[in-house]
């Protein structure tokens, strides 16, 4: 997701010594409850209040060291720098307040920050150890700079760093002023004089030539007296303008707009290969917000010579261009654009997702940071924001200006890796991600009081929703890519999520009402039976199944999902207050609830749903202060006391709270103490309406709110078994010649008069390979067992040898929650020996002599006469031989099968592997071809316009679906426009048509094109996926829309592939056809 490179170090430090200090201890002690860090000021994670961020440099050389300017935002004169991409921040006094900040490219120890009024510079060159004054800016002809707008520093050339200031002198005429970075008081040198320079009103804007060692080029942008922006070009090595600097056609006019505006924020990014002394390579941008004509403001692409726009009437306020991407922050609002394809000739610019631009109100600078793009921001809320998906989706991580005055609610995912904390600061909401380190995944300014709940099983489906209040929040991915917005009918007292899509709200009045849309829309409330003023808690039991309680000790239920309730008949307790509800663990079968209220002197109590005719008291004794959250695990029942006269909280334990009784001993605790918080002696964990969450293992999570809210947790470590031996690593050896593996003893401690437990064994942590579960009965301290190749009975089992075993105990009898942290143990490896190497004698040398001569006579020859032809017997037809055994067919049959099953895997593979390389690379190169060379007459063709999914379903209808011929390869992707001047095409023409109908009428929904290569290939289908805020992805099906809540691409091309094989599947731009997204499926 975004976030590799972004980690707040000092934060997990601390986080990991807080998860330590909270590990169960080697004995069954009582735990206690401890603070988990929470976001704060250290290391800036929460910035100094007010902060801006008014200007961002990053050395290319360094993507981690990163300057930030804060401006007049705060008192002290700080310039910020981080030295791990914005996760921490260290404040460096500089003299003067520091509006602008750069950095040398090639050297992040060589920066410089500038004040615009009462213009001065300070330059570092050790990273910020050490500032110097640069000294009065002023021209050898004694030009003095009145104002400076921007600041930017070159490569070094020949060891020589520039540094560059724009603005306009005290006269009111626009100028550069330079120096070399070569000494304590290097002598300025203004730029107005050289040859070529086109006189501006001022110089907005300047950037150093990302190749200046080879091209000496420095490129403005500025504005004249006649409502005119122009960028310019000046050359150190002519040390000249434009045309007279080698430039031909420069200066180039940008726009003309209303003579009355004046340029309020400019900025340049140039494409990594510019090269000033090549026109080819003479890409830049330019980003302009323009006081007083607005519809001028906007993106602006230069070629060389050639300006056009690519968007109007939106104020930029910062650009930034990593060669293929294109973002830019705007300048009255957080909003960022990403445009994928900037050189293209349609350009789309998309918006970041709903509510997931960077904290802040505006004047948005941005920067690439390696592929990470990242943002600060001014005004209320503002941050220092990460994106992973270029632009489209922000986290703010640091230099956040906001305070967690009020923590409101927590919500924690069933494994306890990662938190959701709501807070304000009294206006505005923050909603905290914790996974390594936190995130700030959701502003909202003025609004504050949530609540918030996580989707059963799903930790990335979160719901927020306005105490008292009608707004509920959606994300279903933690809020990482975007969030919807709802309106529910109901003032908000609680909420219940059943799943994703469905969840449940309770008002004050005892009403509820539900959503099948994730809060998009919501059904007509329903009377609970409750009364008046008397709703209080709502809670989901499984599909269907609610339980809402009261303000004044009753509880009612719905089997149907709300749209029928039942009233328990009695009240948990006469003097019961408001309700606390949990259902058993096991209420699937057997239908029991846990009630309990904030009345002092009140009990826990248990009714079985369809059997109770009156609550039963499961707590011995009475309570002495109210409940204020419940929470059940396995067989244990968990209640969290706040005891108003004593300003303290409690954990309540109960073990088997279905069998236990009001005279049974079935309850341990932990109470909060004075030393609790060492800033605050009371303790209150009372957050309403559910104040106590849990997640696996016994770890428990609450809310401080009193004094300083605080996020607190405690681990039931009395749920722990303590394993003796062997100690966690532990190594058994191996018999060396036998090559047998040792026994290995276990060895436990007895816990609360076990007589029985399971003891596990396997090889992996989460006990999925099991290698044996024993059944142990003892009611001895230690519990001993012996496994191994020579144990007897079930202790028997052959280890393998070098590897890695776990092994677990829990209790069984008579009580099955309890259970020990796992072990590993390794099973020794046998030692290589050296080979025996057996040396024989040589063999005997056996010489024979040569044999004597000898001399041998021919005998006389002597040819017989011909004899007389051989008389011709026909013999009689031999017996024929015995038929092949039928086995022998068999064998025959079976062969030829095997050798056409071979044949038909290797034609298969290779189909596969031809379906990977068309789609993967041949496939679009071959379209992008055809485009343009026979379809180029075809771009002068309107398309239609559509307003709605319903106008672009029906022009879709008017296309006769029509296979590729052989002319198009059966497989190329036309132009949108050649497919509505034809009329026909096959599913690619369906899908590039409703993408360029989507995208004219509805940019933000994003449509691309989404290929699944099938077996059978006819199967092989290209859709048009696209957003939908709030409601996922759907897709155009050729001329049939496709509604559903698919959450990925992924599961489009589930879809798509239907029953038959899929090889891959792939996303692509519709208009460029660049591939987004490519995917091998797995075999």
């Amino acid at each position: 997701m975004g976030f590799k490179i972004m980690r707040i170090a000092g934060l997990v430090v601390i986080m990991m010594a807080s998860l330590l200090s909270l590990s169960s201890p080697a004995s069954a002690a009582a735990p206690s409850w401890m603070a988990v860090p929470i976001p704060d000021r250290e290391g800036y994670q929460l910035g100094p209040l007010g902060v801006d961020i008014r200007d961002l440099a990053v050395a290319a050389d360094d993507v981690t060291a990163i300057y930030a300017a804060p401006g007049d935002s705060i008192n002290d004169r700080f310039v910020y720098k981080s030295v791990d991409a914005g996760a921490s921040w260290e404040a460096q006094y500089v003299f003067i307040t520091a509006d602008l900040v750069a950095v040398a490219p090639d050297n992040a120890d060589v920066a410089a920050v500038s004040r615009k009024i009462v213009p001065s510079v300070y330059l570092t060159i050790d990273g910020g150890a050490t500032w110097h004054s640069l000294g009065a800016i002023e021209g050898g002809d004694g030009s003095i700079a009145g104002e400076i707008h921007d600041i930017a520093i070159s490569k070094a050339d020949n060891g020589v760093h520039y540094l560059a200031v724009a603005g306009e002198g005290v006269g009111g005429v626009g100028n550069v002023w330079y120096c070399e970075i070569n000494g304590e008081k290097p002598e300025w040198k203004e730029t107005s004089s050289p040859p070529g320079f086109a006189v501006a009103r001022s110089v907005r804007a300047l950037a150093f030539s990302p190749n200046f060692p080879e091209d000496g080029a420095l490129i403005t942008v500025g504005e004249d007296g006649d409502g005119q922006a122009n960028l310019q070009a000046f050359s150190f090595g002519a040390q000249a303008w434009n045309v007279q600097a080698g430039f031909a056609g420069y200066p180039v006019t940008l726009l003309e707009y209303d003579a009355s505006g004046q340029i309020a924020s400019a900025s340049i990014a140039l494409a990594p290969e510019y090269a000033g002394s090549k026109a080819d390579n003479r890409l830049a941008f330019v980003g302009l917000t323009i006081i007083g004509d607005e519809a001028a403001s906007g993106l602006y692409r230069i070629r060389d010579t050639a300006s056009e726009p690519l968007a109007n009437g939106i104020s930029i306020n910062s650009i930034a261009f990593d060669g293929q991407v294109l973002v830019a922050g705007v300048f009255d609002d957080n909003r960022v654009y990403s445009c994928r394809n900037p050189l293209s000739r349609t350009p789309t610019l998309r918006p970041n997702s709903a509510m997931k631009g960077p904290g802040g109100e505006g004047k948005v600078v941005v920067a690439w940071v390696g592929d990470v793009v990242v943002a600060g921001t001014s005004g209320d809320e503002s941050a220092f924001a990460i994106s992973g998906n270029s632009g489209l989706a922000f986290n703010d991580i640091s230099m956040i200006d906001t305070a967690l005055d009020n923590l409101s609610d927590v919500a924690v995912s069933e494994d306890g890796e990662t938190l959701y904390l709501a807070s304000d600061d009294g206006d505005d909401l923050s909603l905290w991600r914790s996974t390594s380190s936190w995130q700030r995944v959701l502003s909202q300014t003025d609004t504050s009081g949530y609540i918030v709940r996580l989707a059963p099983g799903e930790v990335e489906s979160i719901y927020l929703a306005e105490k008292g209040g009608h707004q509920i929040y959606h994300s279903p991915d933690g809020g990482e890519n975007g969030w919807s917005a709802g309106i529910c009918l109901l003032g908000v007292q609680d909420l219940a999520v059943e799943s994703s899509d469905v969840a449940y709200a309770l008002d004050t009045e005892g009403k509820v009402t539900k959503t099948h849309s994730a809060g998009l829309s919501w059904d007509l409330a329903v009377d609970t039976e409750l009364g008046e003023d008397n709703g209080h808690t709502i809670v989901s039991a499984g599909k269907d199944i609610l339980l809402a309680g009261s303000n004044n000790g009753r509880i009612a239920y719905s089997m149907d999902g709300g749209s029928s309730w039942k009233e328990i008949s009695r009240r948990i307790q006469s003097e019961a207050g408001r309700v606390q509800i949990v259902p058993d663990k096991n209420f699937a079968t057997n239908k029991i609830v846990y009630a309990a209220s904030d009345s002092g002197g009140q009990n826990v109590m248990r009714w079985q749903l369809g059997s109770s005719t009156s609550w039963t008291d499961i707590y011995k004794g009475n309570l002495n202060g109210g409940i204020y959250g419940l929470a059940a695990e396995d067989n244990v029942l968990y209640a969290l006391e706040y005891n108003p006269g004593q300003k303290q909280s409690r954990l309540w334990q109960c073990l088997l709270p279905a069998e236990a009784s009001n005279s049974s001993n079935s309850w341990v605790s932990r109470a909060t103490t004075a030393d609790t918080d060492v800033s605050d002696p009371d303790v209150v964990f009372n957050a309403s309406p559910q104040a106590l969450k849990l997640s696996s293992g016994g770890r428990l999570w609450t809310i401080k709110t009193n004094g300083t809210n605080r996020l607190y947790r405690i681990d039931d470590s009395m749920t722990k078994l303590v394993l003796q031996a062997p100690d966690d690593g532990y190594v058994n050896p191996v018999n060396q010649v036998t090559g047998i593996a040792e026994d290995v003893t276990f060895r436990w401690q007895q816990a609360l008069d076990a007589t029985e437990y399971e003891f596990s064994i396997a090889q992996d942590e989460e006990f999925k390979a099991l290698v044996t579960s024993i059944t142990v009965a003892s009611d001895s301290s230690p519990v001993v067992l012996s496994v191994g190749p020579a144990a007897e009975g079930v202790g028997r089992v052959n280890f393998s040898l070098g590897t890695t075993y776990y092994w677990k105990v829990r209790i069984t009898q008579p009580l099955l929650h309890i259970s020990s942290m796992p072990r590993s143990f390794h099973i020794e490896s046998l030692e290589v020996r050296p080979p025996v190497i057996v040396e024989h004698p040589p063999p005997p040398v056996i010489s024979i002599p040569a044999p004597p001569e000898q001399t041998v006579p021919f005998p006389p020859i002597t040819i017989p006469p011909s004899p007389s032809p051989p008389e011709i017997v026909v013999e009689p037809a031999p017996t024929p031989s015995p038929a092949m055994p039928g086995y022998m067919w068999a064998l025959i049959a079976a062969s030829v099968v095997i050798l056409l099953t071979v044949i038909a895997y290797v034609l298969v593979s290779f189909m596969d592997r031809f379906l990977i390389f068309w789609l993967r690379q041949g496939r679009y190169r071959w379209s992008r071809w055809r485009r343009k060379r026979f379809e180029a007459k075809y771009l002068k063709q309107a398309l239609p316009a559509a307003d709605s999914l319903e106008q672009i379903e029906a022009l879709l209808k008017q296309v006769t679906w029509t296979m590729d011929g052989p002319l198009y390869l059966f497989d190329a992707i036309s132009y949108p426009q050649t497919v509505w001047a034809k009329r026909k095409d096959d599913c690619d023409g369906f899908a590039v048509l409703a993408a360029a109908l989507l995208q004219q009428w509805q940019p933000e929904s994003r449509p691309v094109l989404l290929t699944a290569m099938l077996r059978p290939v006819r199967k092989s289908h290209t859709v048009c996926a696209f957003d939908v805020p709030g409601a996922g992805l759907w897709f155009f099906d050729n001329y049939t829309l496709r509604r559903g809540h698919y959450r990925t691409y992924a599961d489009i091309a589930v879809a798509v592939q239907g029953k038959a094989r899929l090889v891959c599947w792939d996303v692509v731009e519709p208009d460029t056809l660049q591939t987004l997204e490519f995917h091998v499926a797995s075999q």
